[in-house]
């Protein structure tokens, strides 16, 4: 029994679900929000973001991309020429070193060509010297055998013929009286021979002497002085060859000198590339101030450098600002840039301090548009414009967010609508009217347009009610 009573109370809770669904199911129907149409007046409003500045501010840029090892406290007041910081120069370092080495190898690469330029050169110049007397002495030589006789030789030859002379008069006067020794007995046919053979050669020399004697008096013969012009012509190559050898010598020495010193200017202008810029890598003010972090592009968010980021070079490390003269800075996009103009008045407020509003007046608006806004990784064209803060605070912080809005018209008495109520189609602009319990498609011509309402020119009366949203509810 209590088996079938529980199953009685299963069915009857089943059949009162399917019931409840069915019910559900037939009441479900579709409730619309809507927006009444009336005339009132429209603020047309760019809002946008800035930050507070100076006018007076300079920016301590990253000389080259690094880590950041040290870095001053924000916030703090610092002096002209004050070291706020220090890039991580130790790859720098390790370049400058190397290229240290290099360059003292090139400086000892341009001695030892210096000096071996001198040493050879002095070598050459000596054998040119040498070259050139060779040369003088051949001409003399030449010109000892066409122009002048050997007169010491003659003088030579003639006493050698006189003394021959006289040496043959002695045997030709001794040979009769040997002859008769010989004769008588008194001698032997030797000793004759002996006088007789001497005053034979004596005979031969005084002939060779005599053609000699002739020879000399005559002056030298066409052989030899044409030796001495070979001599003279082979002493001339020589010179010539030298002095040759001295012009190549000097050319290759002196480009082997030049390339070393172009090696060493090289190298020196890479040592103080580098040295300057590990000097660079200590963050030095220029001005006088108080300090406040730069920001680089993290994902899509601008965030403040810190000790130990690695930063790319250009990248703002810090920004000196000059408390006494605050202004504000913010970049208006290119379609709205037309609708602001210098001396328009302004307001903002503090992410600090929402509740306190400020004026400011449009000061400066920049004459070039900047494409490569870092804020923007669509690369949206922008322009910088400079914001005087008219009620000055001592809240009001350099690199303080401010939200800020600039009224760029104030239309009376339009029509207008909620922005989201207005769709496209194939170029044409519509909304949806509610019609009882019904909706119709309306087309409409739009005009100017905040950031929540766009005016109606024509397709909307007051009074219509304009479908704002569909929603799905069970009754």
């Amino acid at each position: 029994m209590k088996f079938i009573k529980n199953s009685t109370i299963f069915l009857i809770l089943l059949f009162s679900l399917i019931l409840t669904q069915s019910c559900t199911e037939k009441n479900e129907i579709k409730s619309i929000s809507t927006y009444k149409v009336i005339k009132k007046d429209l603020l047309v409003t760019i809002n946008d973001t800035g930050e507070i500045g100076s006018e007076n501010e300079s920016t301590v840029l990253a000389a080259f991309s690094s880590k950041i090892d040290t870095l001053i406290d924000e916030g703090k007041i610092v002096k002209k020429n004050t070291l706020v910081g220090k890039l991580s120069t130790s790859k720098e370092e390790k370049e400058r070193d190397k290229i240290f080495l290099t360059n003292q190898e090139s400086e000892y690469d341009r001695k030892i060509a210096v000096l071996a330029k001198y040493k050879d050169t002095y070598r050459i110049s000596k054998e040119l010297e040498n070259a050139q007397i060779d040369i003088k002495i051949a001409k003399l030589k030449l010109k000892s055998k066409v122009e002048v006789r050997d007169s010491l030789a003659i003088v030579k030859a003639e006493e050698e013929l006189n003394t021959l002379n006289k040496e043959m008069s002695i045997y030709q006067k001794e040979i009769p009286d040997r002859e008769k020794l010989y004769k008588s007995g008194y001698m032997s046919i030797n000793d004759l021979m002996k006088s007789k053979n001497k005053l034979t050669e004596l005979i031969k020399q005084k002939k060779y002497l005599l053609v000699n004697l002739k020879v000399l008096k005559k002056g030298p013969l066409n052989e030899e002085i044409e030796k001495e012009k070979v001599n003279l012509k082979t002493a001339e190559q020589s010179l010539s060859k030298k002095k040759q050898e001295m012009e190549s010598f000097i050319k290759t020495s002196n480009l082997e000198i030049d390339s070393s010193q172009a090696k060493i200017k090289k190298t020196k202008e890479k040592f103080d590339y580098y040295s300057n810029l590990i000097k660079r890598g200590s963050l030095i003010t220029t001005d006088d101030g108080i300090v406040v972090y730069g920001k680089m592009l993290v994902g899509d968010e601008q965030v403040k450098v810190k000790a130990g980021d690695s930063v790319r070079e250009g990248v703002s490390i810090i920004k000196i600002f000059d408390l006494k003269k605050p202004i504000l800075k913010m970049f208006i996009n290119e379609v709205d840039i037309s609708k602001i103009h210098l001396e328009q008045k302004v307001k903002f407020s503090l992410d600090a301090y929402p509740e306190n509003l400020y004026n400011g007046q449009i000061i400066k608006i920049a004459p070039v548009a900047d494409k490569k806004f870092e804020r923007d990784k669509n690369n949206i064209v922008v322009f910088e414009v400079i914001i005087k803060i008219i009620d000055n605070s001592p809240l009001l912080k350099p690199g303080m967010t401010a939200n800020i809005e600039i009224t760029t018209d104030n239309i009376r008495d339009v029509i207008s609508v909620p922005s989201q109520v207005i769709f496209k189609e194939n170029n044409k602009t519509y909304c949806y009217l509610k019609n009882g319990e019904k909706t119709n498609k309306q087309y409409v011509t739009t005009g100017i347009s905040n950031e929540m309402e766009t005016v109606i020119k024509n397709g909307l009366k007051i009074g219509d009610e304009v479908v704002t949203e569909f929603q799905e509810k069970n009754n």
